[in-house]
């Protein structure tokens, strides 16, 4: 199966084994697909990211973008709420 599209959108804070489930799902995507990224990221601890971590058994301290950063052309960043949501994409090369 190949897919030209991948938006993953709060999911791999929570996920334990999230980069491998990243690499997986870079392996589905088409030569020049776009992948997107939309989550969490606040690298300070605070009481604020112990509760977001307990509530929604998450961890926003991962990198998260890093994996699609180093693979993908194109790659965009965009953050939101103080820096702390961000939107990322990239396309596979061909």
């Amino acid at each position: 199966m190949v897919i030209d599209r991948m938006l993953c959108t709060l999911g791999y804070s929570v996920v334990p084994e999230w980069e491998s489930v990243f690499q997986n799902t870079w392996n589905f995507l088409a030569p020049g697909g776009r992948y997107a990224i939309m989550d969490w990221y606040i690298p300070t601890p605070s009481l604020k990211t112990k509760l977001i971590n307990r509530i929604a058994a998450s961890d926003i301290h991962r990198r998260i973008w890093e994996p699609l950063e180093a693979l993908a052309e194109d790659f965009q960043r965009t953050t939101f709420f103080r820096g702390q949501v961000f939107v990322v994409s990239g396309r596979k090369p061909l």
